[in-house]
């Protein structure tokens, strides 16, 4: 289980509540899984990218990235969906 923080110092009380549920819940640990095998299915993508092959939640996925221990960013380009520049990734 991850028990890294997923809100910051200056995050209101609400925020560290809703971190300490999805943690604890298991929650969190489940969409890590479901976002690490997302970048395997779909290796250097964006997360919007990840979000509309996948039908994963795009902010979702956008959390859970940086989290993942086995997810790295791979590099950066204009993403296909929102035609921005944006970080891709993939596995270590």
């Amino acid at each position: 289980m991850i028990t890294t923080p997923c809100s910051r110092n200056s995050d209101p009380r609400t925020s560290h509540l809703a971190d300490r549920e999805i943690t604890l819940s298991g929650e969190r640990d489940k969409q890590i899984q479901l976002t690490t095998m997302a970048v395997k299915t779909f290796p250097d993508c964006t997360s919007r990218e990840l979000a509309h092959n996948t039908d994963l939640d795009r902010y979702m996925l956008a959390r859970r990235l940086s989290e993942a221990p086995q997810v790295i960013k791979t590099g950066e380009r204009k993403c296909k969906h929102s035609n921005r520049m944006c970080c891709t990734w993939g596995l270590k």
